[in-house]
């Protein structure tokens, strides 16, 4: 008597993991997709937290309008506020750039994360 595994065992093993697979993978990769949207978004936190708390500490600056003011990340990485923070896109894994536009209106602060650093005004 030979042992090992006949020709059909081994095609329905085959099969039952690639239905295996065809089943895990969509959740897998949803959970990556998932985790790397949280993470970035996790980061536009930290960025805009260090803008409102240099804003609190600087105040509008002379390159400000009365209504709008920007900070870059890469002056924000040079101050106490961002130093030392490694702050990369989950997506690109490239540092994340960009500027955090502050307006006021009413004597309230709002903060937004906008990608595309050129868009600053402020020089």
């Amino acid at each position: 008597m030979k042992k090992g595994f006949t020709l059909a065992e081994t095609m329905g093993v085959i099969i039952l993991l690639g239905l295996v697979a065809a089943v895990t993978i969509p959740f897998v990769d949803n959970y990556i997709s998932d985790s790397k949207e949280k993470t970035r978004n996790s980061n536009i936190s930290k960025i805009t937290e260090a803008a409102r708390n240099w804003n609190m500490k600087y105040g509008y600056t002379k390159s400000c309008s009365e209504q709008t003011c920007c900070i870059r990340v890469s002056d924000l990485k040079n101050t106490e506020f961002l130093a030392n923070e490694n702050i990369k896109d989950p997506n690109t894994k490239e540092n994340m750039t960009g500027y955090v536009e502050i307006t006021k209106e009413d004597g309230i602060y709002e903060y937004e994360y906008i990608e595309n650093e050129a868009g600053c005004p402020n020089e």
